[in-house]
């Protein structure tokens, strides 16, 4: 009697056009999400994210080669968010220094409105499998800064603020847009003094002219 041909396995249906794409975004989302649950890049797991997206953990290493790569995509997306708006800020208006404020008002704005997303993106992992988030791409996150280093480089082209290196100026505003984030998100029952201090903080560091039209 003759042998039995095996049963021909039916072939497996091809992902639709931008599914994998759709998948990608849905990790990312789930990542994200699992961030700001957890509150540190240290805790964050593949399995949680999985879950969250609702697929195997093998269907994340289509997308991902590894933890790090999936929280460094995560960290781009967010800082991508915050170029946006910024950029979006400053081209609102041709005054450079009104842009300049617009721009470091979106940031400071950024940082209110997603507190935990802000506090993860520039967090310093203690996780030493984590370390290699900041180890390997050190600079994410640096075409934000260089919208604020764009911003004074006007003004000072514009005759509007003193002839001084616009990265190092830049520098020393991040810092004091930093701190003003920070501090404002723990110490909120912190006296606060009234008026604009976003528009202080750009006379007193930057040296432009009061941005108060």
């Amino acid at each position: 009697m003759p042998a039995r041909a095996p049963a021909r396995r039916p072939r497996k249906a091809r992902n639709p056009r931008g599914q994998g794409e759709r998948l990608r975004e849905d990790l990312l989302d789930a990542a994200n999400d699992v961030l700001l649950e957890v509150g540190s890049i240290d805790r964050l797991s593949i399995r949680a994210v999985t879950r969250r997206a609702g697929v195997s953990p093998m269907a994340l290493y289509l997308h991902f080669e590894d933890r790090t790569a999936l929280v460094q995509a995560v960290m781009r997306r967010n800082f991508g968010e915050l170029v946006a708006r910024l950029e979006a800020a400053e081209d609102s208006v041709d005054d450079p220094v009104e842009a300049l404020r617009r721009g470091c008002a979106a940031y400071v704005a950024f940082g209110t409105e997603r507190p935990e997303a802000y506090r993860v993106m520039f967090e310093l992992p203690d996780d030493e499998d984590a370390v290699e988030v900041c180890a390997e791409e050190p600079l994410i996150g640096l075409d934000a800064f260089e919208v604020l280093v764009r911003g004074i480089a006007r003004c000072v082209a514009a005759g509007r603020a003193p002839d001084r290196d616009p990265f190092r100026t830049a520098t020393e505003m991040w810092l004091a847009l930093h701190g003003l984030v920070t501090l404002r998100s723990v110490a909120t029952k912190f006296p606060w003094p009234e008026g604009d201090l976003l528009g202080d903080l750009l006379v007193r560091v930057v040296g432009v002219e009061s941005p108060a039209a």
